[in-house]
């Protein structure tokens, strides 16, 4: 057993049991998996939020040509204007 354990080569990397591997080896992937996850979820919420600004730049744009319009026909009369 202790000789299953001791320092591989140089490396600085302990020769595992096998046991061992195949958890790190599935905790790895596990939490390969999970950050993967993370990062597609980050990546949809800057999405709706770069579509909720277009919205909301629209909107604003919308509003102030209605203003516009209102200040227009507010004014003197339509031929007067031309």
């Amino acid at each position: 057993m202790r000789d299953e354990r001791k320092a591989s080569s140089g490396s600085g990397v302990r020769a595992l049991r096998w046991d061992d591997r195949e958890r790190l080896a599935k905790r790895s992937e596990s939490h390969r998996i999970a950050r993967r996850a993370r990062q597609l979820a980050e990546e949809r919420e800057r999405e709706r939020e770069r579509e909720r600004e277009r919205e909301r730049k629209k909107r604003k744009k919308k509003a102030e040509k209605k203003k516009k319009e209102k200040i227009m026909s507010r004014g003197e009369p339509q031929r007067a204007r031309r």
